[in-house]
């Protein structure tokens, strides 16, 4: 199975990256802004993807906006994982199509468990 996680802090990404492959992923993309997102996505399909709000080149949410507007990956799985932990911003991305939100730090059961959640639902 395979993932895009959409992560400009390179330690988060590592170690996000980590706890992906130890889940059901073989094949792991890291995406460091928006701009190499939308790069991934143009040559890529993916079982899910976990998307940053706050990136270089494009917000999380205009990645997440591009993604529901596709052809390709418009039913992928996607979770958002920020430091943004208002009621307003939860809402705000659910709205704008996210499966799931995840607040860092990300702790790898957390992560597990919302990963199964999504995809034995899709």
């Amino acid at each position: 199975m395979k993932a895009l996680l959409i992560e400009d802090n390179r330690v988060l990404a590592t170690i996000t990256g980590r706890s992906l492959k130890a889940l059901r992923f073989s094949h792991v993309d890291i995406a460091h802004s928006g701009k190499e997102a939308l790069e991934f996505l143009s040559r890529q399909t993916y079982h899910v993807i976990l998307v940053d709000w706050m990136l270089p080149y494009g917000s999380g949410l205009d990645v997440v906006h591009c993604i529901r507007a596709s052809k390709q990956h418009k039913d992928t799985p996607v979770i958002m994982t920020t430091g943004k932990r208002e009621r307003e911003d939860i809402i705000k991305a659910l709205e704008s199509g996210v499966n799931s939100y995840l607040v860092k730090p990300i702790r790898h059961k957390v992560l597990k468990e919302r990963i199964d959640q999504i995809l034995d639902a899709s």
